[in-house]
């Protein structure tokens, strides 16, 4: 994985903001990536090596599946073997298709996620609680003119900022980099997207991902991959 999964603060599996229409989606993926998602997808399969040169079926592999309404219902995160679920996420939507909440299956934990939306329809924040009801986590997010997510920052319980996310895009909406930030200011690591190949609706399937970690120095470079199923 790019990211250390305890960086990661367990998200949205596919979580959605309104955007331009039925068919144009904004999307933050379970590893904090926003993207644009066009047509009426059924399905999507995300192969995501954790390193390059590893075995297809070895890989991690994500499937998300949709209802006819475009909305994720269900996210199951395991391998390319299927012999392995590490999450399976359950979605809920209110009457204008905004999600209200995830429910977490997983191996380490089952939680569920709250979220809150603006009257526009954009996702403002999400919360992260037990099955007791306790929230030990927190996400706020800020948008550009266009409806682009520019800015993720992940609070503690306690309301202290742990991380803080900036995005940029290219012009057709696809992100191209993302800065981490631990505590907000303390700069870490800057991650580039170029992208590959794209399908007859413009979604990608195959793009390269280089994370640069400024503290140790390190580079890796991953190809992932996108199976995309429409209606």
């Amino acid at each position: 994985m790019l990211i250390n999964k305890s960086i990661i603060l367990l998200i949205l599996s596919l979580g959605f903001s309104n955007f331009s229409s039925e068919s144009r989606k904004l999307v933050v993926t379970y590893y904090q990536e926003p993207e644009i998602l066009n047509g009426r997808i059924k399905q999507l399969i995300e192969i995501r090596p954790t390193h390059d040169g590893d075995v297809p079926e070895l890989c991690p592999i994500d499937t998300t599946n949709f209802d006819k309404k475009g909305d994720a219902i269900e996210t199951i995160l395991g391998t390319n073997t299927r012999t392995c679920v590490v999450n399976h996420y359950l979605n809920k939507y209110d009457k204008d298709g905004n999600k209200t909440e995830t429910i977490v299956n997983g191996i380490d934990n089952n939680d569920k996620v709250i979220y809150k939306f603006n009257c526009a329809g954009y996702l403002l924040e999400s919360e992260y609680g037990n099955n007791k009801g306790r929230v030990y986590k927190e996400n706020a997010y800020r948008y550009d003119k266009k409806g682009y997510i520019i800015e993720m920052i992940h609070y503690s319980d306690l309301s202290r900022v742990l991380f803080k996310e900036k995005y940029k895009y290219n012009k057709t909406g696809n992100l191209i980099e993302r800065d981490l930030y631990k505590r907000g200011t303390e700069f870490m690591n800057r991650i580039h997207y170029t992208y590959l190949s794209f399908d007859k609706k413009a979604n990608w399937t195959k793009r390269i991902v280089t994370r640069e970690d400024v503290r140790q120095g390190i580079v890796e470079k991953h190809t992932i991959i996108h199976k995309i199923f429409y209606y």
